[in-house]
């Protein structure tokens, strides 16, 4: 069932007053969105892993689908041997996860798929025959944000376009009041397991000062 950012920090609130908020409750939504991120930042990350460790699916409510994206050449300024490079760019920031897997799918909107390559394995298809990139045999390297097309040569950017399927990083405080939020129910029960928890602390005066959810044992 989807929850909207608002919805959200109400009930997550709800559960810190027991259902009885007060005009005079010290903390903010936006504290709230920020604890969200800063616990979801660890959890999400660890649960989409899990999933895909167990050879599950991610659930569709936390994938994004961009179509129709067109290559950038990036100018290389090093030796003359360095040919400009094309990349592409989601709209939203791909979830960091190991081995790249926040990216689950590219293809060209012709659906040719591009196979994911580590960077550091380049240089060895390169040198091979048949497996070096081509426009037959396009393949991409993920670097920060930017998705590197290896295979397809500069002059032949807005001529090939892709499709990307991927797993965007959720920031609650970035999202309006009235989007929503693209968790499965039961990660969005743990985050707030978690903040609520948080804020408990806060409003008690009991300090984490380690910031690992446990207690200070001396109350400091």
């Amino acid at each position: 069932m989807a929850i909207t950012k608002a919805q959200l920090i109400d009930d997550i609130i709800l559960r810190i007053t027991k259902g009885a908020p007060s005009d005079d409750l010290e903390l903010s939504a936006r504290q709230i969105a920020f604890w969200f991120d800063l616990v979801g930042s660890d959890l999400i990350p660890k649960y989409v892993d899990s999933q895909l460790r167990k050879n599950l699916s991610v659930p569709s409510v936390m994938l994004e689908i961009d179509d129709d994206i067109e290559g950038t050449v990036e100018n290389v300024v090093m030796l003359d041997e360095y040919a400009d490079r094309v990349y592409i760019e989601t709209e939203k920031h791909i979830l960091d996860l190991p081995k790249d897997n926040g990216v689950l799918r590219v293809i060209t909107e012709e659906g040719q798929k591009v196979d994911r390559v580590p960077i550091e394995r380049l240089d060895t298809l390169n040198s091979m025959t048949f497996s070096r990139p081509n426009r037959d045999n396009l393949l991409y390297s993920k670097v920060d944000q930017k998705l590197y097309i290896h295979g397809l040569s500069p002059k032949n950017v807005g001529i090939v376009t892709f499709s990307v399927t991927y797993i965007p990083k959720i920031s609650l405080t970035d999202l309006d009041n009235s989007d929503e939020v693209k968790l499965p129910d039961e990660v969005i029960g743990l985050i707030s397991d978690e903040v609520e928890k948080k804020a408990l602390r806060q409003m008690l005066g009991i300090a984490d000062i380690e910031n690992d959810a446990e207690d200070d044992p001396n109350g400091q």
